[in-house]
């Protein structure tokens, strides 16, 4: 017999809340780990400024110095002015808002350039 709609959002939703649970739990019992592993690396970082090194090798492994880079725009005119005045497009990524893309086809408008993938779904909502 196969299952209700009842039957099968019920299921849904306590799979949902499991998965949940679960995810809470792990990241409960990573936390320790986590802040421990961050205080280390903090550690590793001041005794290479300390010293004056790049890196250290050891026969555990490796600490070395990496400078990630984040960036925001926070003012949108003067940054695509920038880009438009310096013909600086390497700055741009080739992302496209799925929003203002979803409004020019609900217009019945085309994109150039762009391929559009849609992929029919259910999605279950606690009521």
């Amino acid at each position: 017999m196969n299952p209700t709609i009842d039957q099968i959002i019920e299921k849904a939703v306590a799979i949902r809340d499991k998965l949940a649970a679960i995810d809470e739990k792990q990241k409960a019992e990573r936390k320790p780990y986590e802040d421990a592993k961050a205080l280390l690396e903090n550690m590793a970082l001041k005794f290479l400024n300390d010293s004056h090194q790049e890196n250290a090798k050891t026969e555990f492994g490796t600490a070395y110095i990496a400078e990630p880079v984040s960036a925001k725009v926070i003012d949108k005119d003067a940054f695509f002015g920038f880009v438009s005045d310096n013909q600086a497009f390497d700055l741009l990524t080739s992302a496209i808002s799925k929003d203002a893309l979803k409004e020019y086809t609900d217009a019945g408008q085309s994109v150039p350039g762009v391929e559009i993938t849609k992929i029919r779904v259910a999605r279950i909502r606690r009521s």
